[in-house]
């Protein structure tokens, strides 16, 4: 991947559009090479997932942003020890998506790790409901 912004912006679009995340937060991040493309702060709030190529922030190794108009997110201190704990991680997306807390046997991945403020760990199995596109937001 040469750069990445393009995809990520559409990432973004398609993660709002499908009710996969909200304005209330979150942000995504890729690992090329020694650099880290990462979406800018109030992602969701101000700018509702919808940002230009020139708001892909470029964060060099020693974490300072060479490229891209914004603030790093508060979280990019998680995205950055995730990076520094898993060298073979190469994205990582924070979401706040609508859960549909019925269940459903079919839908079920199998076991993962989980990424939280308290590090990573390992989950059980997690149900994932994805929502179509085009669904109305709940208001």
């Amino acid at each position: 991947m040469d750069d990445p912004r393009q995809q990520i912006i559409e990432t973004c679009r398609v993660l709002f559009a499908r009710n996969l995340s909200d304005t209330v937060g979150g942000n995504l991040s890729v690992r090329t090479g020694d650099l880290v493309y990462m979406t800018p702060r109030y992602l969701g709030s101000r700018f509702h997932w919808n940002i230009r190529p020139d708001q892909v922030l470029v964060v060099d190794p020693s974490r300072r942003v060479v490229e891209g108009e914004g603030e790093l997110s508060r979280e990019s201190a998680l995205h950055f020890g995730i990076y520094d704990a898993f060298p073979q991680a190469g994205a990582i997306v924070h979401a706040h998506p609508h859960v549909d807390h019925q269940p459903h046997s079919d839908r079920h991945p199998p076991s993962g790790r989980c990424a939280g403020a308290a590090g990573v760990r390992p989950v059980g199995r997690v149900m994932i409901d994805r929502a179509p596109a085009g669904r109305a937001r709940p208001r």
